[in-house]
């Protein structure tokens, strides 16, 4: 996925991107927060918990 393809995250929904990405083990964010970015493709779901994925990251760095 391009950078220009990828869809607008309200400044709250980042913010946890964010903290998913940086914060260990596990932060705490809002369900809907999560549930978004894993429809979105920014977070998957593992054995460990939520994953940043490389769309994510991308996402984070696009807007830092």
């Amino acid at each position: 996925m391009t950078v220009d393809a990828l869809p607008h995250l309200p400044a709250a929904q980042l913010a946890s991107l964010v903290d998913l990405a940086m914060v260990t083990p596990s932060p705490k964010i809002p369900a809907l927060h999560l549930t978004r970015l894993m429809v979105l493709g920014y977070v998957m779901m593992t054995a460990d918990g939520p994953l940043v994925t490389a769309d994510g990251l991308i996402r984070i760095t696009e807007n830092a």
